[in-house]
């Protein structure tokens, strides 16, 4: 159970990250910005 309870915290920081970088990046084009993150 510790394992399993340590993923979903792990995948709910990642997703947390995630949303903020879409806030972050909404102001701007945020296509563009996002091949630019997968590109580089």
């Amino acid at each position: 159970m510790h394992t399993v309870s340590k993923v979903v915290i792990g995948i709910g920081i990642i997703v947390i990250i995630i949303g903020i970088i879409l806030i972050a990046t909404a102001g701007s084009d945020f296509e563009e910005n996002l091949e630019e993150g997968i590109i580089y």
